[in-house]
């Protein structure tokens, strides 16, 4: 007589929603066997993929001078791409791979994406409103007729601009979100009265070149104490910030 064939147990992540899949936590994840585990990111690719064709589709990709992968808006309202660059236009899932590390990491890139504000049309739209606020006060739907055909470049050359000083001044340990969102204010006002994007950073540098000198020799000499922090990397934020 044959033998009767068992069941298989169902998966792990049987009849969880994506999101909750999604927010599973690494110990959960760690104790799943690789059957469940590659169920659960097959589910949650379906869901990505489907996010990121619906902003390939806003998109046109082209090649720049640099050689690099860009992605523009082609539909002119002013989708940002943010999502697109970190998946690199690449669909999510790991094909028949059985190799448990590789579901692991790939699930742990699919998490990053759906968990990026852009990776939804209307967010990508949001971020491009909060961006344009915080440069000029203002989103281009507010903006008078005839300023808006120019504020996708512009805001384009102004974040390049910034990610420059971003990054130099970040070397000096003095960076902070906070000033991140007052810098890009500054370059706002300065673009707004006619500096080119390049200028307005240069103008920046020397603000926060002044501004570094006199609050570092303000705290020398008002408190002897902090010289040792000139050599203590882990606390230059204190002292900077």
């Amino acid at each position: 007589m044959a033998k009767k064939k068992q069941p298989k147990q169902p998966f792990f992540t049987e009849g969880m929603t994506v999101d909750q899949i999604l927010s599973l936590g690494d110990e959960q994840l760690n104790k799943m066997s690789r059957r469940d585990l590659s169920r659960a990111l097959r589910t949650v690719s379906l869901a990505a993929n489907k996010r990121l064709n619906r902003l390939q589709a806003k998109a046109n990709t082209v090649t720049n001078e640099m050689g690099d992968t860009v992605y523009v808006d082609k539909t002119g309202k002013g989708y940002t791409f943010d999502a697109l660059y970190f998946t690199g236009g690449k669909k999510f899932g790991v094909g028949k791979t059985k190799d448990r590390n590789a579901i692991y990491k790939e699930f742990a890139r699919v998490r990053g994406f759906m968990g990026a504000k852009s990776s939804t049309l209307s967010g990508a739209i949001e971020l491009r409103k909060q961006r344009e606020k915080a440069m000029f006060g203002m989103t281009r739907e507010q903006m008078p007729a005839s300023q808006r055909s120019e504020v996708g470049d512009l805001m384009k050359d102004v974040y390049a601009e910034y990610h420059k000083w971003k990054e130099e001044y970040e070397m000096t340990g003095g960076y902070s979100k906070e000033k991140g969102r007052r810098v890009l204010k500054m370059f706002g006002r300065r673009v707004n009265k006619g500096m080119t994007p390049e200028e307005a950073r240069q103008s920046i540098y020397k603000y926060y070149d002044m501004s570094y000198e006199e609050e570092t020799e303000q705290q020398l000499e008002t408190n002897p104490d902090t010289w040792h922090l000139l050599a203590d990397e882990q606390n230059k934020n204190d002292w900077m910030s």
